[in-house]
């Protein structure tokens, strides 16, 4: 009965037209298809993330351990991305971290866990700088733009003549996220985490570059008045660009909207002055201290008679005797100590302050309009551009003057140029 029946569909289907067994084979193939990803997704779904960006030395260590530990796993992300079953997910993750996995690329101090009796003192050293730069990678990989990094430290022997030290250097080498940026600010601060974390590493021999190759950190530039920090420029960028915003408003508001630009160059003066004055007045002496000393003296000699010799010296014969002196003396003296006014004035000049201005401005003609004929210049007129008068300009010195604060005496320097308003020059507002 079966065998009728299957020859009876082949029958029936043998049948069918071309196109009819088509769709059939079609639609069969569909299902197939459909069963198929259904199956493939279900199986996908049983596995969770364990762990994604992971540097190839934790991966291979990871996936070591789990080989060991018998539990499956799937690797995907060109090997950055460990797969395990949705259920131990959790307790895989506990389990690594008791094994101390991920280490985030490189060793750290980690290696002196396990120490042998007969180590060298160079190889003590060179464990130590492997720590001390692996544990700077993992803080650095840690900040959030960063994938990952690397830190190679070069720290000379230490001599006995500060002459002869030989300054230590630090190189990083960041990959950062895809379409992530490190601003200036984290890079300085990558370049003070390694001048504060490494003894003898100053700011100015940190390299920080990208996995691109370009250098991110910037050095200290040699400017008018010496060498400029990275802070000294951001300063002097600041102070011109709230200088040309104030030119600009003011000039934006006279003059309307894209008729002027206003660029400033201000030349600072980084320089720190310390001054102490001690100033004296003569004409106001003052006693301090005085002091009287006296002294006398008084009093009477013995009576004195007689021829010295042997006669006054034998007995019998009378001695004669002449009257007494008596004498009186006294003496005094008085010292006087005299205190001169003093004034100090320490003074303390200001960082930062203006040295020089160079300004910059320039102004579009004016657009107007003339008759033709007509009552009004409206539709009849025609436009052109009429140059700015000489008292227009002087007007917009004295403005731009007055905003910015231009001082003759320092040199400072104002040029008002006139542009005709076309489209190169529309261009240089936007």
């Amino acid at each position: 009965m079966a065998e009728i029946k299957k020859n009876t569909f082949f029958t029936t289907v043998a049948s069918w037209p071309l196109s009819r067994k088509i769709s059939l084979a079609a639609v069969a193939l569909f299902s197939l298809s459909m069963f198929a990803l259904i199956i493939l997704q279900t199986r996908q779904a049983d596995y969770q993330l364990l762990f994604a960006n992971l540097a190839r030395e934790d991966a291979s260590s990871i996936v070591s351990w789990l080989k060991e530990h018998k539990v499956p796993y799937e690797i995907q992300g060109n090997g950055g991305s460990v797969y395990v079953p949705a259920g131990t997910v959790y307790e895989t993750r506990l389990d690594l971290a008791g094994s101390g996995l991920p280490q985030g690329g490189g060793v750290g101090f980690e290696i002196f866990d396990k120490q042998s009796l007969g180590i060298t003192d160079f190889v003590q050293k060179v464990n130590y700088l492997r720590a001390l730069q692996g544990e700077l990678s993992r803080t650095i990989a840690s900040l959030s733009p960063v994938a990952a990094a690397r830190v190679h430290l070069a720290l000379p022997q230490k001599r006995l003549f500060k002459k002869q030290q030989q300054p230590a250097t630090a190189s990083v080498v960041v990959k950062l996220m895809a379409g992530a940026r490190l601003q200036d600010a984290q890079v300085r601060g990558i370049v003070n985490l390694i001048a504060g974390s490494v003894e003898g590493v100053e700011p100015e021999y940190v390299t920080v570059v990208n996995s691109a190759g370009k250098v991110l950190s910037k050095k200290p530039q040699e400017g008018i008045g010496g060498p400029m920090t990275p802070g000294m420029l951001e300063y002097q960028q600041a102070v011109e660009r709230q200088l040309e915003h104030r030119a600009q408003d003011m000039l934006d508001r006279a003059l309307g909207a894209d008729n002027s630009l206003v660029k400033v160059t201000a030349v600072l003066d980084f320089s720190q002055v310390s001054k102490i004055e001690e100033l004296y007045d003569p004409k106001s002496a003052v006693p301090r201290s005085e002091q009287l000393q006296e002294q006398k003296e008084s009093g009477g000699s013995a009576a004195v008679g007689g021829v010295p010799g042997v006669q006054s010296n034998l007995g019998g014969g009378a001695i004669r005797s002449g009257g007494g002196l008596t004498a009186n003396s006294s003496n005094s003296a008085e010292t006087t100590n005299y205190e001169i006014s003093k004034v100090v004035n320490r003074t303390v000049a200001p960082v930062g302050t203006i040295k020089h201005l160079s300004v910059s401005v320039l102004v579009a003609d004016v657009m107007s309009s003339e008759e033709s004929g007509n009552d009004s210049a409206g539709e009849g007129g025609e436009k052109k551009l009429v140059p700015r008068s000489e008292q227009e300009i002087h007007a917009i010195e004295k403005m731009v003057k007055s905003a910015i604060g231009i001082d003759n005496s320092r040199g400072d320097q104002l040029n008002v140029v006139r542009l005709g308003k076309g489209c190169c020059f529309a261009s240089m507002f936007r």
